[in-house]
């Protein structure tokens, strides 16, 4: 077994060496692109439509073929070599919100982004990104930038002393859906960038924080259907901004009911949009159920 290089963060650690290098294979057959497009052929009751957002399009496409499909190094921030691991294809990375946007809104510096993509293509490797807010208190917690938070104290929430994107505001939908326009108007028609991921919340997952703070969201106006519609919502912002590369809505948790990803995967999929699983597991017990009529 090849031994992949230490990452300096501790929740990728616990991943596990080699799903870095192995998560996309699964990725691509879970999304399934032509058949994520083509629908089912009973589809359920459609989720709440998410709301009018800044820059929506309704003509907004996606890709219909990937190109240099294959196996993508996750968070490869070392930058691996083809040429010393022949079986990866590509990179992915995580940027953080603060990092690029950081003194005021509407002003960027994008050279973290450019600099490892540079780093990547110099190597043949396509790549994949994406955008954070929230990384979890194990990771960096808040990557909100300070302007945003002194702007908009109604855009994050404080829980236990912990700061979070209040994900379910129009304050944070507004800014975060104006900086990915601006992510999507830079790099949408690079060729490098073959595929981006939709942050909703916590690590970029379909979670808000860690569970220990679900009832202080919950005193803060979050609830169940509330996350659908917000993670909807985020979906929609990323679908409307981003017109030539593949989507994945990185769909594995939830906020208080499993309920939830049904209703969140089937409006990214009505929208031909991919689905990424963050992690690997022996066995998942009931987490795939194929029986007609099953409430979850």
């Amino acid at each position: 077994m090849t031994e992949l290089p230490q990452t300096t963060q501790p929740w990728i650690r616990k991943i596990g060496p080699l799903a870095g290098v192995v998560f996309l294979a699964t990725v691509l057959l879970i999304g399934g692109w032509s058949a994520v497009r083509a629908g089912r052929a009973t589809a359920p009751a459609p989720p709440p439509q998410p709301a009018t957002l800044p820059g929506q399009n309704s003509g907004a496409t996606s890709a219909s073929t990937l190109e240099d499909p294959g196996l993508y190094v996750f968070l490869d921030y070392s930058n691996m070599n083809p040429a010393q691991y022949p079986f990866i294809v590509g990179g992915h990375e995580l940027f953080l919100w603060r990092d690029i946007e950081r003194d005021q809104q509407g002003v960027y510096d994008w050279s973290v982004v450019d600099n490892w993509i540079a780093a990547e293509s110099s190597l043949g490797k396509p790549v994949a990104i994406g955008f954070n807010s929230y990384d979890g208190q194990c990771c960096g917690g808040d990557r909100m930038p300070n302007w945003f938070k002194q702007q908009h104290p109604d855009g994050y929430v404080t829980c236990q002393g912990v700061v979070i994107p209040k994900y379910w505001s129009s304050a944070y939908k507004n800014a975060w859906a104006s900086f990915i326009q601006a992510a999507a108007a830079r790099y949408d028609n690079d060729p490098r960038v073959k595929w981006v991921v939709i942050s909703a919340g916590m690590y970029g997952e379909t979670i808000p924080a860690e569970d220990q703070y679900d009832a202080c969201l919950s005193s803060n106006g979050l609830t169940s259907s509330g996350w659908v519609n917000t993670v909807n919502d985020i979906t929609n912002i990323y679908h409307n901004a981003w017109h030539n590369k593949f989507l994945f809505i990185q769909y594995a948790p939830y906020f208080t009911s499993r309920l939830e990803r049904r209703d969140f995967t089937d409006y990214a999929g009505s929208l031909g949009i991919g689905m990424k699983h963050n992690k690997l597991e022996v066995d998942g017990d009931d987490r795939v159920i194929n029986v007609p009529g099953y409430l979850y």
